[in-house]
């Protein structure tokens, strides 16, 4: 059903949402073997981590164990993506990060299967997510085609290539959704720079609008877990304040089943991970405490309708979701909202038996 049919169930929702405030307990620090500011991917238990050294050279550390992955120019930079059953790898390269200022920057794509130091180039553009029960299908985006790209990890030459339009925004960076075996959902503009989601079929290569934000002052994201996609909505303009969370089935997957799961009127910052916990999502939520906006993190029980600020730092601006670790990056240092933040004491060594 459309969603302007069921506003008054907001009435509802928004009434069984219990807002607690965090403590004054300090965030703890995550601390590392190494400088952070090195690192570019860390897995949970600490046993793998891939970082960047000064001369040009992408290195991935386990068990003491040192090997080299990649090594191009002395001012390469490279952001490293892990899939969710850590089966590949996908390593961003950009060469010249200093020297060129441009939203249509292209970077090069390297495809390597996780913790080895195989590596094969992809394409050219910005990485999006893996897909897919198996990790089996890579996306990326090419803003110089305006083309979402979607390719077949067992054979690269299979691929899809989507063409989007893109918007007034130069900026625009497309999100994409697997939905099942034969539909892929993702974000969209038009000309006006209005937001919305299209739905693209593998089969017939077309694509249709499956939803339309109301105004170009619209911000619209989504996230997709086991079992839910969750569309995320909130304004650009403090003039029309509102946040609101909505989520679909992905076995029903029509407008008929979409349901509100949060709702506030102010403008949350955003940064939604929804795949954490089927039973939460984290946030940035903006707050007023003594007649001033405030950003913090917030967890929202989905079963209980109820939202809890969990850090306190007040002005957060990016939350990260490391290998199922959540960091805030703050004022050159990062937080860890979990218990285990300090791998620096972690042994990796395997002890040896007796």
């Amino acid at each position: 059903m459309d969603l302007s049919r069921i506003i008054i169930v907001l009435i509802f929702v928004f009434s069984t949402i219990c807002f607690a405030q965090a403590s004054d307990e300090e965030l703890p620090l995550f601390i590392t073997k190494q400088d952070i500011r090195n690192i570019r991917y860390i897995s949970l238990d600490g046993s793998m981590t891939y970082y960047q050294r000064s001369n040009g050279s992408l290195q991935v550390s386990t068990n003491y164990n040192v090997r080299e992955v990649i090594k191009l120019n002395e001012r390469s930079q490279f952001l490293v993506f892990v899939s969710p059953l850590k089966k590949h790898t996908v390593i961003s390269h950009q060469s010249e990060p200093y020297t060129m200022a441009s939203s249509r920057w292209m970077n090069k794509l390297f495809l390597s299967p996780y913790g080895t130091t195989k590596t094969k180039e992809i394409g050219e553009g910005l990485f999006i997510d893996f897909h897919g029960k198996q990790d089996e299908l890579i996306s990326y985006y090419v803003p110089t085609r305006k083309k979402i790209i979607i390719l077949q990890v067992s054979n690269l030459k299979k691929k899809a290539e989507i063409s989007i339009i893109g918007g007034l925004n130069p900026y625009f960076l497309p999100e994409v959704a697997l939905i099942n075996e034969k539909n892929i959902l993702f974000t969209d503009q038009n000309k006006k720079g209005i937001s919305g989601l299209r739905l693209y079929n593998f089969k017939s290569k077309k694509s249709s609008l499956f939803y339309k934000a109301q105004s170009s002052s619209t911000k619209l994201n989504i996230c997709r877990n086991s079992e839910s996609l969750y569309l995320w909505e909130s304004s650009f303009n403090n003039n029309l304040p509102g946040t609101r969370i909505t989520s679909i089935p992905l076995k029903k997957f029509n407008r008929d089943e979409q349901k509100f799961v949060y709702q506030s009127n102010l403008n949350d910052r955003g940064n939604l991970i929804c795949n954490k916990s089927e039973d939460h999502l984290y946030f940035i939520k903006e707050y007023k405490k003594d007649g001033k906006l405030f950003h913090d993190v917030a967890k929202h029980d989905i079963k209980k309708g109820k939202t809890k600020l969990i850090s306190n730092l007040r002005f957060i601006s990016s939350l990260i979701n490391l290998d199922g670790r959540l960091l805030i990056p703050f004022q050159g240092k990062y937080y860890s909202l979990d218990k285990a933040n300090d791998i620096s004491k972690v042994d990796q060594l395997k002890k040896e038996a007796l």
